[in-house]
């Protein structure tokens, strides 16, 4: 199978989660891959960038281009394009069985425009990505693969994508399970224990909550020897406090070395999804702690036994009161999240998921031709089907008068009935035996006139309906008789959960 990786940037020493799954997939690509990753020089940061220019890796290709910084019209966010790359992949599209794209950055849109027809998305959706402009890229792609089912569902609600092809894969994230504590802790000036945020600086990401509950989470503690570790760049003025820092790691690395080191991370976005928040964190053997409005990250709180969750600030300092209380607590919660990562996103599983889903999408019967769109793959299957008839119209003669063949002797039917017709005049007996109503008038010369009435079905029919209704009058009152009981069995087990009177978290991972 041939494929074309299409991603912004390749092994940055900054790179976002889809620009990791592209750069694992490429190393780990299984023996029946022919991969082709096309990237840019951008190393990002602050990183010598890379040599354009093709290179031969262990289990693909790589092509790097010139990158050029492009900004959307609306938001002015800077992204990647590569008129470069874009030319080449336009003259390799029939060399290939698909093209995967990484995210839904400027360079990605323009190589899904090029092949809409053989395109496979993986966009790393959120709540931001499907409302902005980049969103003009879910109306080209024939297939997606989504992160989590919280994606798939947040796609489907917001764009028109519900007739494409679609694969949902967790385990996007696989990241490194190793990191320097010591080193972070050093650089920083640490000796006591420390909170991480993870996401975001910015404003409307829950970033204000989080310091309003901290700092008075701290006025309430003076003795509680705890800070919280910020990762920028910040796009927001900060509190001036000591127990309040902010870092900027110069790679991926070093804020693996801060997340590795913490108590706990801290997500307070209302919107974040499991990829983006825990996956980092739980990689590493660290809990999370989230806000109960996230609900996929919740949920995950629940599945895995790896973090907590607190609707208001009396159960956020619940949770950070007993963290300090026993440590030993917390740092079995990260141990409980990293298996539960390990479980369920071990490589050989993942890989063998992405192989079959991209051997769907590629298969002739489902992929249109390069310049087809995406919404007109249901197509290709009808054009067989007007080809189809010559060939097929020799057995339909066979096997459809087999199965018709009853209804042209229907006429030889009724023939052989009206000739039979004088043998049924026995057909009256039947009546006088199933006709014991009308043998009560006490009248003789009647009953060959009932008899004659009954082959017609009127008389005796109307009794048997209504001993029918009347048995399945009798059979209602007991199905209603069953199922107040279960509803009421419903509300006692909701009530006990209930009468537990305990915090949102502990009806949880902790409840015991």
């Amino acid at each position: 199978m041939r494929l074309i990786f299409v991603t912004p940037r390749l092994q940055a020493g900054d790179a976002t989660p889809a620009e990791l799954l592209a750069a694992e997939l490429a190393g780990r690509a299984p023996d029946g891959w022919r991969t082709t990753v096309l990237t840019t020089t951008e190393a990002g940061g602050s990183e010598k960038p890379f040599r354009d220019g093709e290179t031969q890796e262990e289990r693909a290709r790589l092509v790097r281009f010139p990158p050029e910084v492009c900004a959307a019209p609306e938001s002015g966010r800077a992204g990647l394009a590569s008129p470069a790359l874009l030319a080449y992949l336009g003259d390799r599209l029939d060399d290939c069985d698909l093209v995967v794209l990484f995210g839904s950055s400027p360079l990605c849109l323009e190589a899904a425009k090029l092949a809409p027809g053989r395109t496979v998305l993986l966009p790393f959706a959120d709540e931001e990505t499907v409302d902005s402009e980049d969103a003009e890229i879910f109306r080209y792609p024939a297939a997606f693969v989504f992160g989590s089912e919280a994606e798939e569902v947040l796609v489907l609600k917001r764009h028109q994508v519900h007739r494409r092809m679609r694969e949902t894969i967790a385990g996007n994230l696989l990241l490194p399970r190793t990191a320097d504590r010591t080193a972070f802790r050093s650089r920083a000036g640490l000796s006591g224990h420390y909170l991480i945020g993870a996401g975001p600086v910015e404003p409307g990401r829950g970033v204000e909550e989080l310091l309003r509950f901290f700092s008075t989470f701290k006025d309430r503690h003076p003795d509680a020897a705890l800070d919280l570790v910020l990762v920028g760049p910040a796009a927001m003025r900060l509190p001036k406090r000591p127990d309040v820092r902010m870092v900027n790691p110069e790679n991926t690395r070093e804020r693996f070395d801060a997340v590795a080191g913490a108590l706990m991370a801290v997500s307070p976005e209302r919107l974040a999804a499991f990829p983006t928040t825990a996956a980092e964190p739980f990689s590493l053997g660290v809990p999370i702690l989230v806000n109960a409005s996230a609900t996929e990250l919740a949920d995950e709180c629940r599945a895995s036994g790896g973090g907590l969750y607190y609707q208001n600030y009396d159960e956020f300092e619940l949770i950070l009161e007993l963290g300090l209380r026993d440590p030993a607590l917390f740092a079995r919660m990260g141990a409980a999240g990293r298996g539960f990562l390990e479980s369920r996103h071990d490589w050989d599983r993942v890989l063998a998921r992405y192989d079959g889903a991209f051997r769907s999408f590629a298969r002739p019967s489902r992929t249109g031709p390069a310049g087809a769109a995406a919404g007109e793959l249901p197509e290709p299957p009808a054009a067989p089907s007007a080809e189809q008839p010559a060939t097929a119209s020799t057995p339909l003669p066979v096997e459809e008068p087999a199965e018709e063949a009853p209804e042209p002797p229907s006429e030889d039917t009724d023939a052989q009935a009206a000739s039979a017709l004088p043998e049924t005049e026995d057909l009256p007996e039947p009546p006088e035996e199933a006709s014991p109503e009308p043998e009560t008038p006490s009248a003789d010369a009647d009953p060959p006139a009932a008899a004659e009435e009954t082959p017609e079905g009127t008389s005796e029919p109307e009794p048997a309906t209504d001993a029918a209704l009347a048995a399945e009058d009798a059979s209602a009152p007991a199905d209603e008789d069953v199922s107040p009981v279960a509803g009421v069995a419903g509300d006692e087990d909701e009530s006990e959960t209930e009468d537990l009177g305990l915090p949102s978290f502990f009806r949880g991972s902790l409840r015991d």
